[in-house]
């Protein structure tokens, strides 16, 4: 398995492609339960123009894409609008006793595995790839995950995630985690 940063739009084609596979809309209430999903659906171009800020990670096997973590700079955030409850609560929250308005941070917009690659490492892979190429720029990745999304939760708990803050908006409720870098 390699861990690597997209280069190409043919990769970002491949994420759309699982992203869509794993849409919490398209998915039944026992494959959501079991498998967990994704919540927001993005595009090419949004998605060139998160890269042109920050690359994201991918993990790849031979030609065939096995997962993605999606960096989401914030420079990219007006592009989101679902997220404008979450961004507007981190300029009030802290993290290990500083405020996270005064630390170095970033967004991972989006972590999905393929199923076929599921329970083999590729989550912590693509999140230890995160930590290796942007631990030099920052102190924190900051996330959140719908406390619905089980293994979504489980994992991310797994990895060194904690809870910092916990909110509903129209889409359901919301855990805002951090994981620390410094």
């Amino acid at each position: 398995m390699e861990y690597q940063l997209v280069k190409s739009a043919a990769e970002m084609q491949q994420i759309l492609t699982l992203q869509k596979a794993n849409l919490k809309q398209y998915l039944d209430a026992a494959t959501k339960e079991s498998q967990g999903f994704v919540t927001l659906q993005h595009n090419l171009s949004l998605l060139q123009q998160m890269h042109a800020v920050m690359p994201s990670v991918i993990a790849v096997e031979g030609n065939q894409l096995a997962g993605y973590a999606l960096s989401l700079a914030i420079e990219c955030m007006p592009a989101f609008p679902e997220l404008e409850s979450m961004y507007n609560s981190l300029q009030n929250l802290s993290f290990k006793g500083l405020p996270i308005s005064r630390q170095r941070y970033y967004y991972m917009g989006q972590i999905c595995v393929d199923q076929a690659f599921r329970g083999q490492g590729v989550f912590q892979g693509l999140y230890q790839a995160h930590a290796r190429y942007f631990r030099a720029q920052f102190d924190v990745l900051i996330t959140e995950v719908s406390p619905l999304n089980k293994r979504s939760m489980t994992a991310h708990t797994k990895m060194g995630f904690e809870v910092i803050h916990s909110y509903a908006d129209e889409s359901g409720p919301w855990n805002v985690i951090a994981w620390d870098w410094s």
